[in-house]
């Protein structure tokens, strides 16, 4: 990051770690611009759980009007066996 060591008092990463190649290094980078006594804290997709907030979105909806996604070309990710654990791993 382009900060100073100590630069802040907080530092969060929001449902950021499946999207990033070396998510150790970005909490090492997390620590390093935080001061002394600061917080640190992160949150991650459950892509090993399923997902289940989204499931029971789409489930929602799609019992609410079966149809309407379907018009749109849209599907209900959760429903298709996706390998979630495989889908948010880094493969380059």
């Amino acid at each position: 990051m382009p900060y100073a060591d100590n630069t802040f008092d907080h530092c969060i990463s929001l449902l950021m770690r499946n999207f990033l190649a070396d998510y150790r290094e970005a909490a090492a980078e997390m620590v390093r611009v935080t001061r002394i006594g600061g917080i640190v804290g992160a949150a991650a997709w459950d892509l090993a759980g399923g997902l289940p907030a989204h499931r029971m979105f789409y489930d929602t909806a799609a019992a609410l009007d079966p149809e309407a996604g379907f018009r749109k070309g849209f599907f209900r990710p959760c429903s298709k066996g996706v390998n979630w654990p495989r889908y948010g791993q880094r493969t380059g």
